[in-house]
């Protein structure tokens, strides 16, 4: 939030504009936009941090502490990308929308078509996505990094309306130099998947695993790539490449558990032993709350096995054994109508997140006529406390939706465990007796 300075400064500034003469008012105006361009950087910085709330509270006091800001097509763009980026859909569009009426002949007009384009893909809106993106070519240069997200995300609404030749030929408008380009040549990379042209795919997929790393979003996009190059190895049977591409991706990657798992699996069809075992070793060693614990478990047993390492592969087969417990358990009555509750109680809040999306709306300068009729004054008087009010309660809402998917995204993965994953503890079992068997034969 701005510091009290900024409260004290605006109050003197609320009794000067209510006295001074003409003169004097155009001096406290111009003091005015020195606050609202303090304001203004605080919620840059903050952005660009990744401090979008405090990115959007800076701007929400900016708006009614100065809305006759010389800058405010700016502050109103920086508003809905930090929405849009908080996931508050609803509330970015009505923002970029109230930008583009007010500011159609601003710099910013640009930022504002690109930021409705995206909101437009998020919630689904395919036509308007596109129909935005038309107007964003009709008015930016050509080769615009603004151009180039348009095109990034027209190309995913494309692949969204399965138009795979129109998907692959904007997509392949996002230049090297964009930061959209590794995101492009993967989703290219699926188009062609989808097509089934899978050697244009690979292709693909390779150029992407091959990029620099210029930052996280890079770092994160080539490692998807190589995994997605792993898996498709595998299925051709190539698992010298699938293992090369499982291992490249990166240690710290979100998806290492997977790429762990496919470079065990695949060195294990390979009947390379030793690379298995390091493959599993690694997954439950280094992550020991996986969810592919079992499956390792198994593979390193019959990898161990496989390698004639018979009282290690028993030991690790009892390790399974112990784990599954009883054997693969049932789910329980209660366990479905609390996941059914949950998911009610889901739609309820984000039914409530939409009605405080749009109170968001109303501090925007114009769309509340009876608040901006009044002076500084009193709009200073009342600032703090609803508004920082306001945002609150979006955030605990937002935070409460955030709870109740962990909530319904552990319940589900629970009861793919029981019902769709296999009796690891029965296969576990036989494997162990197998070992014994050949044990005794050795």
């Amino acid at each position: 939030m701005p510091s009290p300075r900024y409260w004290r400064i605006a109050a003197a500034f609320s009794l000067l504009l209510a006295s001074a003469p003409a003169g004097a008012q155009e001096e406290v105006l111009h003091e005015l936009e020195l606050i609202a361009d303090d304001l203004l950087n605080s919620a840059i910085t903050s952005y660009t941090s990744g401090q979008y709330w405090d990115c959007a509270r800076d701007l929400i006091v900016l708006f009614e502490f100065h809305p006759r800001y010389s800058r405010l097509d700016v502050a109103e763009v920086l508003l809905g990308n930090a929405l849009f980026e908080l996931e508050l859909y609803e509330a970015a569009q009505g923002t970029f929308r109230h930008a583009l009426d007010h500011f159609p002949e601003r710099p910013t007009a640009g930022a504002a078509l690109f930021g409705l384009e995206r909101v437009a893909y998020k919630l689904g809106q395919h036509a308007e996505a596109l129909g935005r993106f038309e107007q964003l070519k009709r008015g930016v240069s050509p080769g615009s990094k603004l151009l180039e997200g348009g095109s990034y995300y027209a190309g995913l609404t494309l692949l969204e309306m399965e138009d795979f030749d129109n998907a692959l030929r904007t997509l392949a408008e996002v230049s090297p130099r964009s930061p959209y380009y590794g995101y492009a040549l993967y989703a290219a990379a699926l188009a062609c998947l989808r097509k089934h042209d899978l050697e244009n795919a690979l292709k693909i997929l390779e150029r992407l695993s091959a990029l620099p790393i210029t930052g996280e979003e890079s770092r994160a996009i080539v490692g998807e790539g190589r995994l997605t190059l792993g898996y498709i190895y595998y299925e051709l049977g190539y698992y010298d490449r699938a293992m090369n591409r499982f291992w490249a991706v990166y240690p710290d990657h979100a998806k290492r558990q997977e790429a762990l798992l496919g470079y065990a699996w695949a060195a294990y069809k390979a009947r390379n032993y030793r690379e298995t075992i390091r493959g599993c070793t690694d997954l439950v060693t280094g992550f020991p709350e996986t969810r592919y614990m079992e499956e390792a478990l198994f593979l390193l047993g019959q990898a161990l096995m496989d390698d004639r390492r018979y009282d290690e592969a028993i030991r690790v087969f009892d390790k399974l054994i112990d784990l599954c417990g009883d054997g693969r358990g049932q789910i329980r009555e209660e366990d479905r109508e609390t996941l059914a509750r949950l998911r009610k109680s889901l739609e309820n809040l984000r039914l409530r997140l939409l009605v405080l999306e749009s109170r968001l709306l109303q501090v925007l300068p114009g769309t509340n006529s009876a608040e901006a009729v009044g002076g500084l004054k009193d709009r200073l008087k009342q600032i703090r406390e609803r508004r920082t009010r306001m945002l609150r309660e979006i955030e605990q809402e937002r935070s409460e939706i955030d709870l109740v998917n962990r909530q319904i995204e552990l319940l589900q993965w629970q009861f793919e465990r029981l019902e769709g994953a296999p009796n690891w503890k029965a296969y576990a079992e036989y494997a162990r007796a197998r070992s014994l068997f050949l044990k005794s034969k050795s």
